[in-house]
């Protein structure tokens, strides 16, 4: 019982270092960077406020004129003036294997235009028909070039769609970007479709190989 007077004493002399250093370590963790730390988060939480608004403001004014300008522009050709677009119909074109080896893949192109004879059962796509054209390339490279050039530029088709093979899409890549023809759902998983800086108008649609081969 000596010893508690003493004990208690010791503490009371004690304690205020000890608070002062649990409120220490407290700003410690709250504040790691310190008062100056916290002054400038706040300053640059303000400054990205402030930018933002700029922003939106900038935006706004922008779609604006984006408006009007393209309510005053009167040399915008109408969708009907587009190759393969009128008041009633959109022209799509398309190779396939209809014949040769691999002609059990032909099954593609009939169930596509099986899809857009629903389609239009049901009205089309804006009041216009989707009227289908699917060439037989055989599968032979040559000949989808052929095919695909008398779709571009007899026929004057809207754009290509779900054109079958690496090889025969690989004949005719180049040419329908040249021509700024859309090209796109390609059946074919190789990787090299996936380019849209250099080939902006070719995309592709199924998984990849190299990544199905992976899984």
């Amino acid at each position: 019982m000596l010893f508690v007077p003493n004990l208690a004493e010791s503490i009371s002399r004690s304690a205020p270092a000890v608070i002062y250093g649990i409120i220490l370590i407290a700003f410690l963790f709250i504040l790691p960077d310190g008062v100056a730390g916290l002054l400038r988060r706040i300053a640059t939480r303000l400054k990205t406020k402030k930018e933002r608004r700029n922003t939106m403001n900038i935006t706004r004014r922008t779609l604006l004129i984006a408006s009007v300008a393209t309510l005053a522009a009167p040399n915008i050709a109408p969708a009907q003036e587009a190759p393969g677009v009128t008041a009633t119909e959109i022209r799509v074109g398309s190779t396939n294997a209809l014949s040769g080896p691999v002609s059990s893949y032909s099954v593609v192109a009939k169930a596509l235009e099986g899809m857009f004879r629903r389609l239009n059962d049901e009205g089309g796509m804006g009041g216009r028909r989707i009227n289908v054209t699917v060439y037989d390339d055989a599968y032979a490279p040559p000949r989808t070039l052929e095919q695909t050039r008398r779709l571009v530029e007899q026929d004057r088709v809207a754009f290509l769609f779900n054109q079958l093979g690496t090889p025969t899409n690989n004949a005719v890549h180049r040419y329908v970007n040249q021509h700024r023809v859309p090209h796109p759902f390609l059946a074919t998983g190789a990787d090299k479709w996936a380019n849209s800086r250099d080939f902006p108008w070719t995309i592709d649609w199924q998984p990849s190989y190299r990544v199905e081969a992976q899984i």
